[in-house]
């Protein structure tokens, strides 16, 4: 098959994707040029200028969002040449474009001011800089403030195992709620739950750490009415990286 220029920037993005720790697949949406499905549930949409200055402007078809208005979240990854690329939300996207409008419309990338992206659109400029490595890290462990209290940890990845260890669940939505997810179990009442995390953060499984993760499962559960009872599978893991499996009994 013969490569095309955009195979090149594509791949730029896709690469970084693939080599972040919670990765765990990329899949083609449609048949639309640079729409992927990440992890099963976010989607990204993939722009690219080949034009080689400090700042690089994009532009929009009315039909590029098509596949995405309906969309709770996705995200607009901006690759700008080979120089850097510019990852914003969906929410930073309707702050700078109108993805309904009938009329064409672009965004442009300024890369000036040292590890940040000036960004502004057929409506006016971003109210904040974007960091230059934002990408792909924000895909993975976006949050809000207020939502933070309640989130898992940062670059963390769930897996929810019936008791003969058939994975059901797999998820790094750091938002996952164990109660909906478990309902997937069609009412087995025994699980197992592990989780690992690669971020700095989370560096050693000491008791801190494991009665963060299970004050965050019985919070989860109880807020909706069950009780629960944790008991450690794991015997002497030490580092995060590596999956921590709790069994749930669920009441």
């Amino acid at each position: 098959m013969r490569i095309q220029e955009k195979d090149f920037y594509y791949g730029a993005a896709l690469a970084q994707i693939v080599d972040y720790p919670s990765h765990t697949s990329i899949n083609r949406v449609s048949d639309k040029n640079g729409l992927y499905l990440i992890n099963d549930e976010t989607k990204l949409f993939i722009k690219y200028s080949a034009a080689d200055n400090e700042e690089w402007r994009f532009t929009f078809k009315p039909d590029d969002f098509d596949d995405l208005s309906e969309e709770l979240e996705y995200y607009l990854a901006l690759v700008c040449a080979g120089n850097t690329i510019c990852l914003l939300s969906n929410n930073e996207v309707d702050e700078i474009i109108d993805t309904d409008s009938d009329s064409s419309q672009w965004i442009a990338v300024n890369s000036s001011s040292g590890g940040q992206h000036k960004v502004r659109g057929s409506n006016g400029s971003l109210s904040k800089l974007v960091p230059q490595n934002a990408f792909p890290k924000k895909m993975f462990s976006d949050v809000s403030k207020q939502q933070k209290p309640f989130a898992w940890p940062e670059l963390s990845k769930i897996n929810i195992y019936s008791l003969s260890y058939r994975c059901t669940i797999s998820t790094t939505d750091r938002l996952f709620d164990l109660a909906d997810g478990l309902m997937r179990f069609e009412g087995e009442r025994e699980v197992y739950f592990g989780l690992v995390s690669y971020s700095h953060l989370w560096e050693d499984w000491d008791e801190e750490n494991l009665r963060k993760i299970e004050n965050r499962i019985t919070y989860d559960l109880e807020s909706d009415g069950y009780s629960v009872d944790i008991e450690r599978i794991t015997k002497g893991l030490k580092y995060c990286s590596t999956e921590f499996i709790w069994q749930l009994s669920i009441t």
